[in-house]
């Protein structure tokens, strides 16, 4: 019996186009039916840099009281933070500086002896850990490198699973960090979203874009088919019952369906990850973004949705000729 137990199981990593429109024409063909036009894609841009951007907080510690930090490590933090170089960082660094000034000046509560600094040092520390989350969701999620992941890449370059478990990490890091662990490796983080910028996961949703457009022209054909006349007759195979069938084998289940099992799974093992630090940020994500996160979502539940109308169209075929 055709099932969908080969969609949730991993597949090689080459990549292929997930186009069903030549097995659509060989299907039509077989069964002397017409093809259709393929259904209107989706419109899937990931949201611009601006509508993104999330608001933060300005206050600083002036020249006498942070003189009055003495030994204090966090000198050296606000010191680099208001460098030139510190003032142009990027989103990630940003993160960085501000989970390094969280973690040394809890430390620095403790040897602080001028109240009125300790009181104001209190405030700013108040005021950033309210902020972590959203300065996470603008380094990660907003971030560019996740941007640019979420960009089809149209040089044919695989998705790269490096990515995938890079943000498996990165999700233990947010977790971590909401929990009041500020401890961060900047050069493991930045590595991080460097393999994310290259994860080519917009290559995913163009797969599962091409599947959802192209693979309802084949199951239209034998929807038409199917209401026209039977393709057997009690179960006698006939040579054109024949010719479908090695349609069927060679253009879907060999074919379409083991390409769409390889996406499946990639996407599965990425999804989880990615939903889990969405679910984690929620509060912080832009009103773009949701937007577009509910497309994304939708998409490839649709495209799921297609392959199942599919098989649920091939069995009575399959089942009047006696091939399952």
């Amino acid at each position: 019996m055709l099932c969908l137990c080969s969609l949730i199981v991993s597949g090689c990593s080459e990549s292929k186009s997930l186009s069903a429109l030549n097995y659509a024409d060989s299907l039509a063909r077989v069964l002397q039916e017409t093809a259709t036009d393929p259904d209107q894609r989706i419109g899937l841009n990931f949201p611009r840099p601006r509508d993104l951007q999330q608001n933060f907080q300005s206050h600083s510690i002036d020249l006498l009281e942070f003189l009055a930090l003495d030994d204090c490590e966090l000198q050296l933090v606000i010191a680099e933070r208001n460098s030139s170089l510190g003032r142009m960082a990027t989103a990630s660094q940003q993160l960085v500086q501000e989970l390094r000034f969280l973690e040394t000046g809890e430390a620095c509560l403790a040897g602080l002896k001028d109240e009125q600094l300790l009181e104001e040092l209190r405030q700013v520390l108040a005021i950033k850990r309210s902020e972590l989350a959203a300065r996470i969701w603008q380094a990660t999620l907003g971030g560019m490198e996740f941007s640019a992941s979420w960009r089809a890449d149209l040089s044919g370059n695989q998705v790269q699973p490096l990515a995938t478990q890079a943000v498996r990490l990165l999700r233990r890091d947010i977790e971590r960090w909401l929990s009041g662990d500020y401890t961060i490796d900047s050069t493991i983080f930045e590595q991080r979203l460097k393999e994310i910028s290259l994860g080519n996961w917009g290559q995913l949703l163009e797969d599962w874009q091409e599947l959802r457009v192209t693979l309802p022209v084949a199951s239209r054909v034998l929807d038409a088919r199917m209401e026209r006349r039977p393709l057997c007759f009690r179960g006698m195979k006939n040579p054109d019952a024949q010719t479908f069938f090695q349609v069927v084998q060679t253009g879907f289940l060999a074919g379409l369906q083991k390409d769409t099992a390889r996406v499946n799974r990639m996407t599965y093992d990425l999804f989880i990850e990615i939903h889990a630090i969405e679910e984690l940020l929620q509060q912080e994500s832009t009103q773009a973004y949701d937007a577009w996160r509910e497309q994304r979502n939708d998409l490839v539940a649709e495209a799921r949705s297609v392959i199942r109308t599919h098989v649920a169209l091939l069995e009575p075929l399959m089942q009047q000729c006696g091939f399952l």
